[in-house]
């Protein structure tokens, strides 16, 4: 809710800068009209964040047939991504996503890691 604390510490800016803040208002309005539900602007009056309006999109890639140049495109903004300074020295910065995957990766192997108190909590509803 404070813009300047956020550029003051430092902490990564919206993607895109101003187009981003139009994307995300963009995107809020279509989920707003959508849904007949609550805008950011309705939601930020409550205490707690509840009752979003959400917008999924599907697009189908293969409707873009030169794929070299996808990976090329797409290679070049995780690039960027990757070479942001990261909020603390010997950190890094990901992509979003980017760790869900590697934790998906880690979990086919290994299997899932679970808290053990959630997990007994489920344990208790489903007895």
């Amino acid at each position: 809710k404070d813009p300047k604390a956020i550029i003051d510490s430092g902490k990564a800016l919206p993607i895109g800068y101003w187009k981003g803040s139009a994307l995300s208002m963009i995107l809020d309005m279509l989920a707003t009209l959508l849904s007949a539900g609550n805008s950011t602007y309705k939601i930020g009056l409550e205490k707690d964040e509840t009752a979003l309006s959400q917008v999924f999109l599907c697009i189908d890639p293969s409707t873009f047939k030169d794929t070299e140049i996808q990976e090329k495109l797409l290679n070049e903004i995780i690039g960027f991504a990757h070479d942001s300074s990261p909020i603390s020295k010997g950190g890094r910065t990901y992509y979003p996503g980017e760790r869900t995957l590697k934790q998906r990766s880690k979990s086919i192997k290994e299997g899932m890691q679970v808290n053990t108190v959630i997990w007994k909590k489920i344990l208790e509803l489903i007895a």
